[in-house]
């Protein structure tokens, strides 16, 4: 989980909208944070943040599927 858990997010505070930047390991560990602009107590859910990292960790391991481009067909006039 290390690089998922390094990766840095941008989130606003729900009252005051105060720009955050925290990094998702950080988040996963302090489930409470108090908003530097406002003061606000926001209560993250970890069960849903550890989800949502597992999910972003799945998704950048899983290989690429092969792209199949196929030939645009050019429509044949009638007269």
């Amino acid at each position: 989980m290390a690089r998922i858990s390094a990766h840095r997010i941008a989130f606003q505070c729900p009252e005051c909208t105060y720009q955050m930047r925290q990094t998702l390991g950080w988040l996963e560990v302090n489930h409470i944070i108090t908003c530097p602009g406002c003061g606000t107590t926001i209560r993250l859910n970890p069960d849903k943040l550890v989800e949502s990292v597992e999910a972003m960790e799945q998704a950048f391991e899983r290989q690429p599927r092969a792209i199949q481009i196929e030939p645009r067909m050019t429509p044949v006039k009638v007269r």
